[in-house]
């Protein structure tokens, strides 16, 4: 079977820059020319390094898994996960939120992108299991100076389309004014939609007047 060509020339993959494409395998992919950021060239399938298989020249995968053993198991630690989905949605294209990240320009700085060690000395333990990762600027990279654990509540006042409300000279976003006033984010939505507004948005009576 025949693939179509993915164009990824001038792409970022982990350590890896795709410079061309080489040859076609023989399943019918393609393999393509990288350059490693340590300056070592290769060779390897678009779809092993779309998917995150391959992420740095053989030299450099080598010396990764070196300090992988010298490290007793970091692979196992449960931030491992984290960190890879991190780079999945900035480097995979084949993933689902890759258009909300890697699709809009959001990148993972080097020092995260080729070590977890790095990753997990800037970041450390997530306060709790309810904790992940957060951006501060929704707009910028995941680097150390954009990056914190948060809440679900709290990752959802930082959302690029989340709605801000004045009641009373005060404003707050949606998510805020629900849990400062009990009524469920979705109570406060229907009621905007039906023209209630002002303090009566948070009054406890769901039937709320206009």
């Amino acid at each position: 079977m025949a693939w179509k060509r993915i164009d990824m020339t001038g792409q970022r993959f982990g350590a890896l820059v795709a410079v061309r494409p080489a040859r076609r395998n023989a399943t019918g992919g393609y393999v393509w020319h990288f350059k490693c950021d340590c300056g070592v060239e290769c060779e390897a399938t678009g779809s092993e390094v779309r998917y995150g298989r391959i992420v740095s020249c053989p030299t450099c995968s080598e010396k990764r898994k070196r300090a992988a053993v010298t490290t007793h198991g970091l692979t196992r630690h449960p931030l491992y996960s984290v960190w890879g989905a991190m780079k999945n949605r900035c480097f995979n294209p084949g993933t689902d939120r890759y258009c909300d990240y890697g699709g809009r320009g959001i990148t993972v700085c080097d020092r995260w992108a080729n070590s977890f060690e790095n990753f997990l000395s800037d970041m450390g333990d997530r306060p709790t299991g309810k904790h992940t990762i957060e951006r501060k600027d929704t707009n910028g990279n995941y680097e150390p100076n954009n990056c914190v654990w948060a809440t679900r509540s709290e990752q959802a006042n930082n959302k690029r389309n989340n709605r801000q409300i004045t009641i009373d000279g005060v404003t707050k976003t949606l998510a805020q004014w629900a849990e400062v006033s009990g009524v469920t984010e979705s109570g406060i939505r229907g009621r905007l939609k039906r023209g209630v507004c002002g303090a009566a948005l948070l009054a406890p009576n769901t039937r709320a007047s206009r």
